[in-house]
């Protein structure tokens, strides 16, 4: 879990109720009050600056954001799906389309 620490992190400073290193790699955010819909609003709009991928027409899965571990992955999943979704669309014939 590369991402873990930054997430923790997050957690801690910006969603109320929690604090560094009390979130376990599993535990169910949600269920746990630790994340409600605003609090994911808030971590979406986090992982798209701090780790610079672009979610535009994302649909949200609950289970990807279900505790630090599935975020970790999903912030992984992410990045190494940059190519697809960081980059701007482009048509054969030349310029980028957003």
């Amino acid at each position: 879990m590369r991402h873990s620490q930054a997430i923790e992190e997050f957690l801690a400073t910006q969603i109320s109720g929690t604090s560094a290193g009390t979130v376990e790699p599993d535990q169910d955010l949600p269920a746990h009050g630790v994340l409600d819909s605003m609090g994911v609003m808030q971590l979406v709009a986090w992982i798209c600056d701090h780790f610079a991928v672009d979610l535009d027409g994302w649909i949200p899965d609950a289970d990807e954001l279900r505790s630090v571990r599935a975020i970790d992955a999903f912030i992984t999943r992410q990045i190494a799906a940059g190519s697809e979704r960081t980059r701007p669309l482009a048509d054969a014939a030349g310029p980028a389309v957003r």
